[in-house]
């Protein structure tokens, strides 16, 4: 399970390049439940040691997991502006709980990545006629639409 040398590098990848890269597909490592050793067989202290042992590894590595995700998913959220997020937001919860790391930055990437000089043009025209009100938005939003739209100006050549 996990990354094997690649640690959670899976976890953000495409799968194609993820393979590509370590010549094994990304496995999520999952919490493996309550211990309890396979019935029927006798074990001696030290054989039934490892195997708990192995159990703590096993839940400590989907804890790891699962925490690396939700930090990297809040980060991506508090990054991107919640217009190229809002086709992921569960309209139930408001919440992205069912979309992975792996399943937002494929959605980023064939959405905003491929955005137009016309559609950075009108994001730019958006972004000067804000003004800021300290009632209604955050500074910090303001900001990070501008950081965002300068980064998306980069990637495709027009500062």
């Amino acid at each position: 399970a996990g990354g094997s040398n690649h640690g959670c590098l899976g976890q953000v990848m495409p799968t194609a390049d993820y393979l590509d890269l370590a010549g094994q597909a990304y496995v999520m490592p999952q919490n493996p439940g309550a211990f309890a050793p396979p019935e029927g067989q006798r074990y001696i202290a030290a054989q039934f040691s490892t195997l708990h042992e192995e159990h703590k590894a096993q839940m400590e590595q989907a804890r790891q997991a699962r925490e690396l995700e939700n930090a990297l998913k809040q980060m991506i959220i508090q990054a991107v502006p919640r217009t190229y997020l809002a086709y992921l937001r569960n309209p139930n919860t408001g919440s992205y709980d069912r979309q992975s790391v792996r399943k937002i930055m494929a959605h980023l990437k064939r959405t905003v990545a491929t955005l137009t000089d016309n559609e950075l043009r009108d994001v730019y025209v958006r972004i000067s006629k804000m003004t800021f009100d300290p009632d209604g938005m955050e500074v910090l939003e303001v900001i990070a639409d501008i950081r965002f739209l300068a980064r998306l100006a980069e990637e495709i050549g027009n500062p």
